[in-house]
């Protein structure tokens, strides 16, 4: 890293950190320690000091950070190992104190008129600053709490700085808490030298100018491209990590709680005549992954936003469109190019995580606090709820009225069970009838093909019969029944004790094969 500053710089950065070599000073302190530094692109001044030293900090060449002293908390400059090296080799002693000729802070002799010297800071003889170190001024000690006479306009200063600095809200805060230290000590000091308390404040704010411009001064000292860098580093890197977090959780735990509560509801629901079907079908699986990837897309952009903040030291407001647009782009790029399984409802969830991204930007937490709220996952539960539950979604209630020629059975609609058994996926599988009450025989399953009408699948009207009769024990081949059936009746018939054939359980069973998996930009170049 070229640590060297800007030929312009250099005899301002030599005074600061040669007041820093031997002890650490606050903004304040090493105001009243150096005085006016003049240089060929202009002069370290009351309204310059602060950015000054930002700008050396942002160079790692000296470090702030906050310290208890006497009269309160102080923020507190110290030359880092990279300004010593600096220092050392280009032979930049350490500088002695001399309160330097301005009025407003100098000295006053018998008479009470002020007396200040004639600017030693800017080394009258051409010298450079190379004088002895001499003994620190009790500035802390002298530096009481200002009893200011105008608080309000205290007040109104530092609102009207925090509101014009572009700065993240930590970064902004410390500015504010520094500035007012600064007035704080600056007042005192001339209240100590016979000012009025609101006289002194008035001046005070006056030494540093317009809040605006001191703002503006502030930022371009903080906000520059190193930081952020650093900050899209840090940001990238907790989008990663917490949106494949994210993500697979949400995915396991819809994948895994969904299926068990249908089947909890659905024994519970038929026995009032309400019968529910779930099929596994490829659309469910890209309607899980979509959701899981919306809520993998907003954790991951409400975590990041204040790492990114933080460590380039920008506002939120600054950032988070550049952070919008940088991943909006991957998750729109994932949504049109991933190979699903399409229909309306699942095309339409896959253009959502981009959408979430981007309202987890404008939603960020804070950088130390929670990622998950109470609110927000109750909101969160409710909206996958509503589209996984919505009926005609991916849930449906499925008419039990028999189609066949035969009658209800006089009990209970469910008096037997359908059981299932083959390998996973194969379409080849042994149907069973279980539990048949004694005084029952002949039991048969009946396959009719089955219509989507809404929230509602019933045996397709147009059916004349049952595509497939098979005995309890026999076998069913799903991949050799006619294709384009989503869902197929499957009704359970047996021959009660009174010699009449009866139905006695009756379910909704996913046909086989599977929807045809392909990506949005493949089924829009299809169209056209």
């Amino acid at each position: 890293m070229n640590d060297n500053p800007a030929g312009g710089e250099v005899r301002i950065t030599r005074a600061v950190m040669g007041a820093l070599r031997e002890r650490n000073l606050s903004g304040f302190e090493i105001w009243q320690w150096l005085g006016p530094v003049p240089g060929p692109n202009g002069e370290l001044s009351e309204d310059t000091i602060y950015p000054t030293l930002h700008r050396l900090e942002e160079r790692r060449l000296i470090e702030g950070s906050w310290q208890e002293e006497q009269e309160g908390t102080r923020r507190k400059y110290r030359i880092t190992a990279t300004g010593m090296r600096l220092a050392n080799r280009e032979g930049w002693g350490p500088i002695a104190f001399e309160p330097f000729g301005r009025t407003r802070y100098g000295s006053r002799n018998s008479t009470g008129n002020a007396q200040g010297s004639s600017g030693h800071g800017s080394d009258q003889n051409g010298g450079g600053w190379a004088w002895p170190t001499g003994t620190p001024p009790p500035i802390g000690s002298a530096a009481q709490p200002a009893v200011s006479a105008d608080a309000v306009a205290v007040d109104t200063y530092l609102d009207s700085l925090q509101i014009a600095l572009r700065l993240s809200p930590t970064y902004g805060s410390d500015v504010r808490h520094e500035i007012a230290d600064h007035i704080a000590d600056a007042s005192a000091r001339l209240t100590a030298l016979g000012n009025s308390p609101a006289s002194a404040v008035a001046e005070a704010l006056e030494a540093l100018g317009p809040p605006a411009v001191l703002a503006d001064r502030i930022d371009e000292a903080q906000l520059t491209r190193r930081q952020l860098r650093r900050g899209l580093s840090w940001g990238s890197a907790a989008a990663t990590l917490t949106g494949l977090v994210g993500f697979a959780v949400a995915f396991d735990v819809i994948d895994i709680s969904v299926p068990w509560i249908v089947g909890l509801i659905a024994p519970i629901a038929s026995r009032v005549g309400i019968h529910i079907h779930a099929p596994a079908t490829a659309e469910w699986e890209t309607q899980t992954f979509a959701i899981a990837l919306c809520l993998g897309a907003f954790l991951s952009a409400r975590r990041s936003m204040p790492f990114l903040a933080d460590r380039s030291r920008q506002a939120n407001s600054a950032v988070w469109r550049t952070w919008a647009v940088a991943g909006g782009l991957p998750l729109i790029a994932v949504a049109m190019l991933w190979p699903v399984a399409l229909d309306p409802l699942a095309g339409l969830l896959m253009l959502c995580p981009p959408l979430a991204w981007v309202l987890g930007t404008r939603r960020p937490a804070r950088l130390y606090g929670e990622t998950i709220t109470a609110g927000g996952l109750a909101l969160c539960i409710a909206v996958v709820t509503v589209l996984t539950f919505l009926p005609g979604g991916r849930i449906w209630f499925y008419d039990a009225t028999p189609r066949s020629a035969v009658d209800v059975s006089p009990a209970k609609i469910a008096t037997a069970t359908l059981v299932w058994a083959g390998q996973p996926g194969s379409p080849h599988l042994q149907v069973t009838v279980a539990n048949l009450p004694a005084g029952w025989h002949d039991a048969a399953v009946q396959l009719w093909p089955a219509a989507r009408i809404g929230p509602i699948i019933v045996p397709d009207s147009a059916a004349s019969g049952p595509i497939l009769v098979v005995p309890s024990g026999g076998f069913v081949d799903f991949a050799t029944l006619p294709s384009g059936r989503p869902d197929w009746w499957v009704a359970v018939t047996a021959v009660g004790p009174d010699g009449r054939a009866y139905v006695v359980d009756d379910e909704v069973r996913y046909g086989y094969p599977h929807t045809t998996r392909t990506s949005i930009i493949a089924w829009l170049t299809g169209l056209f």
